[in-house]
């Protein structure tokens, strides 16, 4: 006989059972369940029939599914569709950043037109322009 070190209540040493002999045990039960994909039902725009080993699910939903949520990569931009969506969405985004190979200073595409070199940098210089700093790392909102 010995005695559980939680409750010092007495055992038999044939009931104890040890716990790293379950964990393959466990694993392998755990992989013949299988499940289907959540994000793609019949009712949004965008379906996935996914279907397999409910271990591979979340990385499937997070990385994998062509139906799951995404955010514009842009800075700032809060555009949140599929990911075919977003991508359409990245090319005309009025956040997309790009730089002067002029004067190198950044500013959103959609004003590439109105960009004025001499005054960016001259607003730069005098702080007054619309450029963020963050972690090294320049932006123009």
């Amino acid at each position: 006989m010995v005695c559980c070190p939680y409750c010092r209540v007495a055992f038999a040493e044939d009931n104890l059972k040890i716990y790293s002999t379950w964990q393959p045990l466990s694993k392998a039960v755990i992989g013949l369940v299988k499940a289907r994909c959540s994000l793609g039902s019949s009712s949004t725009a965008v379906t996935c029939s996914w279907s397999g080993p409910i271990t591979n699910l979340l990385h499937h939903e997070t990385c994998e599914c062509p139906a799951r949520q995404i955010v514009c990569p842009n800075l700032f931009c809060k555009y949140t569709d599929s990911e075919s969506k977003v991508k359409q969405h990245f090319g005309t985004c009025s956040y997309l950043q790009v730089r002067c190979v002029e004067c190198c200073l950044p500013f959103r595409w959609v004003s590439r037109d109105k960009h004025d070199c001499k005054q960016a940098l001259k607003d730069a210089l005098r702080g007054k322009s619309s450029i963020i700093k963050i972690q090294n790392i320049t932006y123009v909102t």
